[in-house]
């Protein structure tokens, strides 16, 4: 019997034991367990966190982006803006010398027509705000002429060396670098001093009109379909001006551009006009352009009636 209950004894510690073991692991396994959950929580908390930082950070980025984008535009805009209103005013005034020119040479000669005047326009061949502005657009039935006016004082050469006509000037300028098409200027500063600015190549007047000829014509025809073609003039409006000049600028493929001097200058060239044909614009084309010079802002007149 005392056997019996030792064995009893024995096998009850055993389970004891076991049932501690197995308390004990499994404790164990819950503090494991539980660590390991609060690991991924915290290492998922994180994540969170620097997801949350780094999509806010691109957010402000972009917002900052954005506003420093408007910022720039709006600078650039107000530049442009303040840029243009400086040359439309310079412009203005200088071509409201040569419009009256014109208008008074169309009627002298008795040529009607429609004379443009200050077009501006975003060229096509451009990707920038840079703006293109033409001085006139005089619209005939025998012609659409385009006209560069230089408001220039002083003595004025184009395409023609000073020294040829003072032989003074091959002391005073070099003229080796003077390579047709040019236009120099020759202004007084004061009683004593004189400024002297050359034109030459890409930047003289009638390399200029024509560039601004090509524009217009490619405008015209990305807008409205169809261009005329445009003949191109320098006009030298200055009353106080001393013109030197050849009467006819021809670029390398044989474009011409006549050279004006003042209002004889024009009633010349207008005087040959009058007598084309009438066959460069029909009515409905002049009618047309006149319609789009004038939707662009540009001021537009009957003349010669």
């Amino acid at each position: 019997m005392v056997e019996v209950l030792a064995s009893i004894a024995a096998l009850l510690a055993l389970a004891l034991v076991v049932v501690v073991l197995v308390w004990r692991y499994r404790a164990r396994s819950t503090r494991v367990r539980t660590a390991a959950e609060r690991a991924a929580s915290e290492q998922h908390l994180a994540e969170v966190t620097a997801s949350h930082a780094a999509a806010v950070n691109q957010l402000r980025n972009e917002h900052e982006a954005a506003v420093q984008a408007v910022i720039d535009e709006r600078d650039r805009a107000v530049g442009e803006s303040g840029r243009a209103r400086e040359q439309m005013a310079r412009v203005l005034g200088t071509d409201a010398v040569s419009k009256r020119l014109i208008a008074a040479a169309c009627a002298d000669v008795g040529l009607s027509g429609v004379l443009v005047t200050n077009v501006v326009f975003v060229p096509d061949d451009t990707r920038n705000t840079f703006f293109a502005q033409i001085d006139h657009v005089l619209l005939t039935r025998q012609a659409a002429i385009l006209i560069e006016n230089k408001y220039w004082q002083g003595l004025v050469f184009d395409d023609v060396r000073p020294s040829s006509v003072i032989p003074a000037f091959r002391a005073m300028l070099d003229e080796e670098k003077l390579e047709a098409p040019f236009a120099l200027q020759i202004r007084p500063l004061s009683e004593s001093a004189w400024e002297v600015l050359r034109h030459v190549g890409a930047d003289s007047p009638a390399v200029q009109v024509r560039r601004q000829a090509r524009r217009l014509a490619e405008h015209l025809r990305a807008r409205c379909g169809e261009a005329p073609f445009f003949t191109t003039a320098v006009l030298y409006s200055h009353g106080d001006a001393s013109v030197h000049a050849k009467p006819v600028s021809r670029s390398s493929s044989g474009v011409t551009t006549r050279v004006l001097s003042g209002s004889k200058g024009l009633v010349r060239m207008l005087a040959e006009v009058r007598q084309q044909p009438p066959t460069a614009l029909t009515v409905a084309q002049l009618e047309q352009l006149r319609a789009y010079f004038e939707s662009l802002g540009a001021h537009v007149e009957r003349v010669g009636d």
